[in-house]
């Protein structure tokens, strides 16, 4: 009986300790989700600003108050602006499905359909 016991108080143990650390798991998955997401919205803003000044840089090439490699440059600045914007929304998949895995309610039938 006294050995029953003690490994009925070690399985419960066990499991409080998986609970809590499933726990910090989610903490820190719906964190990073939420880290992403606020980041996401920065770089769209990043997106914006890089659209106004190849709009700008283009005009003033047009009137002749800007060079070429002026246009060049803010297009290139652009096209890093969106490229990070797609990174965030990848790594905002990824760490949706993370969540998801951590709670238990990840479908992968249902989520990953063609």
């Amino acid at each position: 009986r006294a050995a029953a016991e003690l490994d009925l108080s070690s399985r419960e143990r066990t499991l409080r300790q998986r609970e809590l650390e499933i726990e910090a798991e989610v903490r820190t998955a719906v964190r990073e989700l939420e880290r992403i997401r606020k980041s996401i919205e920065l770089q769209k803003k990043g997106v914006e600003v890089a659209e106004q000044q190849r709009r700008l840089a283009t005009l003033r090439y047009q009137r002749g108050l800007a060079s070429n490699f002026d246009v060049v440059d803010a297009e290139g600045s652009l096209v890093v602006a969106r490229s990070a914007l797609v990174g965030l929304l990848t790594s905002y998949q990824v760490a949706r499905v993370e969540l998801l895995r951590v709670t238990g309610t990840l479908e992968v039938d249902r989520e990953f359909e063609p």
